[in-house]
């Protein structure tokens, strides 16, 4: 099994420098891989003829990262990732970006190898099948997994020192983790005060040499600064208000972000009998992480790379037994992301509208972040309708269509006429399921109460048709129209 710590880096390394950037380059891209940055350096505007050079012009003196949270565009980019990243940019360019993360995730592998050898040597192939979606994303994360593996180091071997430095660098990254820093350094057992003295004194000698450098601070994007607010918040008054009400299910199996989706290994999280001090421990993390932290995947990436760091903090909680079936359901679950990385990233719909995906839910809390094609005021998980005039649209032949739509109205009537011969229609709306059975020409109409989402009433809407019928001179298939208002 340890040749397997050695080649899943090599391979890693190998599609770093292989892997053909063109396809995500051409327009928008949803993921935060190196094309995020290229295509949106400009703040949303037009590039200049070389995207290349516009990057270098950001790497390696004060360059941020692009990020957008709800449709705008903010920078941020720890400094420490940008010096880190210059020989690496400075000598392969973009390349330079996936051979970073390969660098740090093949050092990630041998802290973990080395701690677990064999016994946790199966969760380490669920793991694997999980890294191609987090391989190529451009941030931080790889970095911020390899000081989570190293901060493990220190908890299973009890060194305060180790615990102290990893945990006060993670925490700069991840401004979450600064409210955890005594929490881990009760875990290390040894010297838990002075391992939060080295935390903290490192946390903010990397603050100040980021003002004194002018670089980017944690606090720098407006989502990670209300997160701090959230954490402070929590710290003085830990109780957490009835009316907010964390999206639990959405974080463990959303569509795009859930944790058990683009995570399998979590699906092993069993502990043993002696196990469970430290399980009880790691879980009381994870309720904080969620209590303190109520945006979650605020970016619409593919997978919730918030979670990333917290992955080896869950291993010692694993079932010690290889189990066969559940690795494989893993692999096949991301079958469609391991055959084709780059397309999925960069247009998420091809596999969220495949199963397994679909059956899962999208995350309606951070609809408005999510990659989805909007129209209007409609946000569509699929391009599976043919024709959309004004308030009504056509699904392409027998095909699924599914959207959310905002409104300013608690209802809606929604209105279904048959296309084609006598025809059986499933329509649901917020989980509010009606089987139609319509002859040609027949409609159907009712009026919905909409789900309240903030100031404006949201609509989950699918559709789909049983038959089709073929329009001559255009020869296409049509079994259903739809219309709202």
């Amino acid at each position: 099994m340890k040749k397997f710590f050695i080649i899943l880096p090599l391979v890693y390394l190998f599609f770093a420098i292989t892997a053909d950037f063109q396809v995500l380059k051409r327009g928008y891209a949803h993921g935060e891989e190196g094309s995020y940055i290229l295509t949106q350096l400009s703040f949303g505007h037009e590039l200049s003829e070389s995207a290349v050079d516009e990057l270098a012009k950001f790497y390696p003196k004060g360059g941020r990262i692009v990020l957008t949270w709800r449709g705008k565009p903010y920078v941020y980019s720890p400094w420490v990732y940008d010096y880190l990243m210059m020989p690496f940019f400075s000598l392969f360019s973009e390349r330079g970006f996936y051979i970073f993360n390969a660098v740090f995730i093949f050092l990630s592998f041998l802290l973990l190898s080395g701690l677990f050898r064999k016994s946790y040597a199966p969760f380490f192939v669920l793991l694997g099948s999980s890294f191609p979606v987090f391989l190529i994303l451009e941030g931080p994360y790889s970095l911020e997994f390899f000081l989570s593996s190293l901060l493990l180091y220190g908890f299973m071997k009890k060194n305060s020192l180790i615990i102290g430095i990893s945990g006060g660098i993670l925490a700069f990254f991840s401004p979450l983790f600064f409210f955890l820093v005594p929490l881990f350094s009760i875990l290390g057992k040894k010297r838990p005060v002075l391992s939060s003295i080295i935390s903290f004194s490192l946390f903010f000698a990397l603050v100040f040499s980021g003002i004194k450098l002018g670089g980017s601070l944690p606090w720098d994007s407006p989502v990670l600064a209300s997160t701090v607010k959230e954490a402070s918040n929590f710290i003085v008054n830990p109780f957490v208000p009835i009316k907010t009400s964390f999206p639990i299910f959405p974080f463990l199996f959303g569509r795009f972000t859930g944790l058990f989706l683009y995570f399998p290994v979590v699906f092993l999280l069993v502990p043993k009998r002696k196990e469970w001090g430290y399980f009880i421990t790691g879980l009381g993390l994870i309720l904080i992480f969620l209590a303190i932290n109520s945006v979650y995947a605020p970016f619409g990436f593919v997978g919730n790379p918030w979670a990333f760091p917290i992955i080896p903090l869950l291993l010692p909680l694993s079932l010690r037994r290889f189990s066969r079936p559940l690795i494989l359901l893993s692999i096949l679950s991301l079958s469609i992301i391991l055959l084709l990385p780059l397309r999925c990233l960069s247009n998420p719909l091809l596999h969220t509208s495949s199963f397994p995906f679909n059956i899962f839910p999208p995350e309606t809390a951070i609809i408005q972040s999510l990659p989805v094609v909007k129209i209007g005021e409609n946000y569509h998980f699929d391009l599976n309708f043919f024709t959309y005039k004004g308030n009504s649209l056509r699904p392409r032949g027998k095909s699924r269509v599914e959207f959310i739509r905002l409104s300013s109205f608690p209802s809606m009537t929604i209105t279904v006429r048959n296309l084609a011969d006598e025809n059986s229609i499933s329509l649901k709306v917020n989980g509010s399921s009606r089987r139609l059975k319509l002859k040609e020409g027949e409609s159907f109409k009712e009026t919905f109460n909409g789900k309240i989402f903030g100031s404006q009433y949201l609509y989950r809407v699918i559709l789909k048709p049983e038959k089709c019928r073929v329009y001559f001179p255009s020869k296409v298939c049509l079994g259903a129209e739809l219309k709202w208002k």
